[in-house]
C-alpha cells in the first residue's frame, strides 16, 4: 500500500503541476539520501549505496542512466539540464556528461574516509599508512586486499575527511 500511495501522490502532484502550468518550466528531482542496509557482508557492501534518483523535465527523453553519482552532483546536473556554464565550488560533477572512469563518491564510514568507484573502493585508515582495497562486480564484492598502499587514494581520502570534520566542527558560521 505504501508504494501504491506513493505512486499515487506523485502523480497527482505532477497533475496539479501540469493545471497551474508549473510543469513545463520546471526539473523535478526525486532521491533519497541513503538506501536501506540490506547487505551486511562488508562494511563497504556497494549494494547498500544504491539510491533512487529521479529526474523529471518536460524536454527530457525517458531513459536510465547507470553513471555513478551523489547528491553533490545535483547542482552540476541542474546547470547542465537548464545550459547554464560556469563555476561553481563543488566537488559534485554532472550526471550527464560521460566521466564513468574518473568518478568516485565520497562516504564516511565508520569515522573513515571512502572513496567509492564504479568497480571498486578504497576503505582508508587514517592511523596505518595503508587502506583496504574491494573489488566488486555486478555491486557485489569479490575480493578484498586488507592492506593497499596508494598514496593518492589515502591523500584524497583524508583529505575529504578532514574538508567535512572542519565544516562540522565549525558549522558555527551558519547560525546568526
Amino acid at each position: 500500500n505504501t508504494f501504491r500511495y506513493t505512486d499515487w501522490a506523485l502523480h497527482h502532484f505532477l497533475e496539479e503541476m501540469k493545471k497551474i502550468k508549473l510543469y513545463e518550466n520546471s526539473i523535478f528531482i526525486i532521491t533519497a539520501d541513503h538506501g536501506q542496509y540490506l547487505y551486511n557482508d562488508y562494511d563497504i557492501e556497494p549494494r547498500n549505496f544504491r539510491i533512487p534518483l529521479f529526474i523529471l523535465n518536460s524536454q527530457l527523453e525517458p531513459h536510465i542512466n547507470h553513471t555513478l553519482g551523489s547528491q553533490i552532483d545535483l547542482i552540476p546536473t541542474i546547470m547542465d539540464l537548464m545550459g547554464i556554464s560556469g563555476n561553481i565550488s563543488s566537488f559534485g560533477r554532472s550526471l550527464l556528461r560521460d566521466e564513468n572512469n574518473t568518478r568516485f563518491v565520497p562516504l564516511i564510514q565508520k569515522d573513515s574516509p571512502v572513496l567509492l568507484f564504479s568497480d571498486h573502493a578504497y576503505l582508508d585508515l587514517p592511523s596505518a599508512d595503508h587502506g583496504i582495497l574491494y573489488k566488486f562486480q555486478n555491486n557485489q564484492i569479490n575480493s578484498v586486499k586488507s592492506s593497499y598502499q596508494n598514496d593518492s587514494y589515502k591523500f584524497l581520502a583524508q583529505s575529504l575527511l578532514f574538508t567535512a570534520d572542519y565544516s562540522i566542527t565549525n558549522y558555527k558560521f551558519l547560525r546568526p
